[in-house]
């Protein structure tokens, strides 16, 4: 018989997710204008799954990941088309774009992100 201790579970187990957003490095000549990524936060997370496709034999995924955010004073930096990158949860890596974020009068945040990566079934 498998017993389970519920005193293991932890509120945003997960460290050092990150939220990137990507901007256009601006020049004055056009050829050395490049693309680059700006860190907007890195916050202490959980991550769920929220819905799973398969087609043929790819599956897309969408993800909620939770975090913790002081109301008084940060606010929340992400937005839609921002791009988050989790730590290595148990063997998981997530990398998603963001789809939609919904704060809560409880001090978190869950932002929806569709994952990234692309990765087959077999």
């Amino acid at each position: 018989m498998i017993t389970r201790d519920t005193d293991t579970i932890e509120e945003f187990p997960f460290t050092n997710g990150n939220f990137y957003r990507n901007t256009v490095k601006k020049t004055d000549d056009l050829k050395e204008r490049k693309e680059v990524q700006e860190l907007i936060c890195t916050v202490n997370y959980d991550i769920q799954i929220a819905s799973k496709y398969f087609n043929n034999t790819f599956v897309e995924a969408k993800y909620v990941v939770y975090f913790p955010i002081e109301k008084t004073t940060n606010g929340i930096k992400v937005m839609r088309g921002d791009v988050f990158s989790g730590d290595d949860m148990y063997g998981l890596r997530v990398n998603g774009e963001v789809l939609g974020i919904n704060p809560s009068q409880l001090g978190g945040v869950e932002v929806y992100i569709k994952d990234i990566d692309v990765w087959k079934t077999k």
